[in-house]
């Protein structure tokens, strides 16, 4: 089984995503994305989150900083896995308004209020998933 591992990042009530690249042969490309990869060898999917994060958007979070949102089982899309069954972990974090964040991987960073900004050609459902389960959450907490 494949597992991937994707943040929310959540930064003054906006969410800060990814406009995936335009590669051919990716998952969903030049739709916007959480944070996020394959967990690697031994690492837990919280593991997996925290070191795609940094080294996606330069923010670095503890394992406890991240919040579950939901577990998704899908088949994959891209050449590497295609066909495979794949479990999605999605995680959020809150970052305070004045840490940096930074595209590393991806055509650009996006900043959306939620899911009614997204175009229609650029919804993955990863994110829509990650969105609805935090915006659940929080309306649970209240």
């Amino acid at each position: 089984m494949v597992e991937v591992a994707g943040v929310l990042l959540v930064q003054n009530g906006e969410y800060v995503v990814q406009k995936r690249d335009h590669i051919p042969g990716i998952a969903h490309p030049g739709q916007l994305a959480p944070w996020g990869g394959l967990v690697e060898g031994d690492e837990s999917p919280k593991q997996g989150a925290v070191r795609e994060l940094l080294e996606e958007t330069g923010v670095a979070v503890s394992e406890e900083d991240l919040n579950f949102l939901t577990k998704l089982s899908i088949k994959a899309e891209s050449i590497r896995s295609k066909g495979q069954m794949v479990d999605v972990y999605l995680y959020s974090v809150e970052i305070a308004a004045d840490v940096p964040v930074v595209c590393n991987e991806g055509e650009k960073l996006v900043r959306i209020k939620g899911v009614q900004d997204i175009r229609d050609d650029e919804r993955e459902g990863y994110l829509i998933a990650a969105i609805e389960a935090y915006e659940q959450q929080e309306s649970q907490s209240k």
